[in-house]
């Protein structure tokens, strides 16, 4: 297996998020924000960093899959242990988050999919 190709753009963008939750700085973490995940951006950084900076971040895993780099980052924000999955992409020649998913309290990122926690129920409940 080969091993991926660092994008020194991606891991100054990824550190510039990283420094900005890290101080609470919300407004400079969502200039790392694309448009259209800016509003769930918006929706999960208020309550998690209401009450100031981080007091942990915790880079997770990195992966490209396809065209996407995906992160999975965790972090304790008002006392709070919070997973986010952000998926990374390049647009106008600067790269920003183009989607966020928060796996807090979550046994996967597939566990609110409903088919697949239909098909879980039953399996569990069928012995």
């Amino acid at each position: 297996m080969k091993g991926m190709a660092k994008i020194p753009a991606l891991e100054d963008a990824i550190a510039a998020l990283i420094d900005a939750l890290a101080k609470g700085d919300t407004r400079a973490a969502a200039a790392l924000v694309s448009d259209p995940a800016r509003d769930t951006f918006k929706e999960l950084s208020g309550p998690a960093f209401g009450a100031g900076p981080a007091q942990s971040i915790e880079r997770l895993g990195f992966a490209r899959i396809g065209f996407h780099y995906m992160m999975k980052l965790r972090f304790v924000a008002g006392g709070a242990k919070i997973t986010w999955l952000l998926r990374w992409r390049e647009e106008d020649g600067h790269w920003r988050v183009a989607s966020i998913e928060d796996l807090s309290g979550k046994r996967s990122p597939w566990s609110d999919v409903p088919t697949l926690a239909n098909m879980r129920r039953e399996t569990t409940n069928n012995g």
